[in-house]
């Protein structure tokens, strides 16, 4: 370029003097000034799953020429956390900052050095829900059982698990229900519960007394014996069945109804509500006695038996 004076901006030049028919030309530049920003500053910022930072930045600049118009462009480039999860002294760094003005063209900016920051805790409260349980029963332990009351889940997490405990060894309605060790996920999956801050509210528990238990019995014999088994694996009788043995001793002729044969385990089988069969004799071998509830009287050999569930039959000789 060919100016009728020395240039002032940035660029490269050739510079020249001509004695008549003579020229010398040389070239030279004019660098770029480097000029920084004069006040940026990172913020802390409350954990969001994110690594963006925000910063508050000035529009002027360390290292410009008074009276240049050039100045610090406000509203671009970037900040970041160098990663998202909570913690303090985690660095910031700057990218993609620029100037603006019409002297911008003879500077060139330095990118901010990074700062140190916190991102603290998200802090939120859990509160337990209301339960109603039997004595002796078991809280319910889910979560949702939980709701959070105060605060918020960053978007896409969840509570995954909860730990809910209560006393339901008594009657009461004025029990608590206690969570604690709650976990909490992301949309992949991953466990960001360090990142918060929980507090715990208790709920309200309520324990009734237990509905009354009805027995589904189902029934077998083997040799003298029947054994009476509740399906609910939760009730005593089904890993402990009651049983009902029937027993006998020979005997001698008396001319009375034989006396001989007695049910024995009957206190347990009576309190599960169950009715003791009636002992029947028949005849065995040579004996001639039809089957009956009534004992026999005359010398011979017989068989005692006990009944339920219309087959399952329990039975003994005698003589």
């Amino acid at each position: 370029t060919v100016l009728p004076s020395a240039p002032s901006d940035a660029g490269n030049y050739t510079a020249s003097i001509t004695l008549g028919e003579a020229t010398a030309t040389v070239s030279y530049e004019i660098t770029k000034k480097s000029v920084t920003f004069a006040s940026i500053t990172a913020k802390d910022k409350v954990y969001d799953g994110t690594t963006k930072a925000s910063c508050t930045i000035g529009t002027g600049l360390n290292g410009a020429v008074s009276g240049d118009n050039v100045y610090a462009d406000v509203y671009t480039g970037n900040a970041a956390f160098e990663d998202a999860n909570a913690g303090v002294n985690k660095k910031v760094t700057f990218s993609g900052r620029e100037i603006a003005g019409t002297a911008k063209g003879n500077y060139e900016l330095i990118q901010p050095e990074p700062q140190y920051r916190a991102i603290t805790p998200r802090i939120i409260t859990v509160t337990a829900k209301d339960q109603t349980v039997a004595v002796g029963g078991t809280v319910v332990s889910t979560p949702d059982q939980v709701e959070i009351t105060s605060g918020t889940l960053v978007s896409g997490h969840s509570i995954s698990e909860v730990t809910l405990t209560g006393d339901t060894s008594a009657i009461t309605d004025s029990g608590t229900v206690t969570s604690s060790a709650i976990k909490i996920l992301d949309s992949s999956n991953v466990d960001v519960t360090a990142n918060y801050l929980v507090n715990y509210v208790a709920g309200k528990l309520t324990v009734t007394e237990a509905p009354a238990h009805t027995h589904d019995f189902t029934y077998s014999a083997s040799g003298v014996t029947i054994t009476a088994t509740c399906s609910d694996t939760s009730c005593a009788l089904h890993s402990s069945p009651a049983t009902l043995t029937l027993s006998v001793t020979d005997a001698t002729y008396t001319g009375s109804a034989y006396a001989g044969a007695s049910l024995s385990d009957m206190t347990v089988w009576t309190g599960a509500g169950l009715t003791a069969p009636t002992i029947e004799y028949a005849g065995r071998g040579s004996t001639s006695y039809t089957k009956s509830t009534t004992a026999p009287t005359n010398a011979g050999t017989y068989t005692a038996s006990i009944t339920v569930d219309t087959n399952k039959t329990a039975k003994v000789d005698f003589t």
